[in-house]
């Protein structure tokens, strides 16, 4: 709600050069992700990994983040972020036209 767009990255993440200016090339998107390489059926249909995000402040990107964060229930009981995100993403994507680039 401040206006802020927030990078996250695992600890184990090395940005050989700073995002930021790819970033800017694409103004339009709502949020980036780390491609999840494995194309398993768990994390379709974008495949998102939350090795590394950057969420865009946007009204969509601010009903995305409610929608995850009052999910964390399905956190615990899939024992998993990344599906929950997954899922989250689609919905997103299609209900209200959230951009995800991956």
């Amino acid at each position: 709600n401040l206006g802020f767009d927030l990078l996250f990255q695992d600890a184990d993440l090395i940005w050989w050069k700073s995002p930021w200016s790819y970033f800017a090339q694409f103004p339009q998107i709502d949020t980036f992700w780390m491609d999840d390489g494995a194309r398993s059926a768990r994390f379709a249909p974008h495949y998102p990994n939350t090795g590394f995000y950057l969420i865009r402040s946007s009204t969509r990107s601010k009903i995305f983040n409610n929608q995850l964060l009052g999910s964390y229930s399905l956190v615990l009981a899939w024992q998993s972020h990344q599906a929950l995100v997954s899922q989250t993403l689609a919905e997103a994507h299609a209900a209200y036209g959230l951009s995800v680039q991956i």
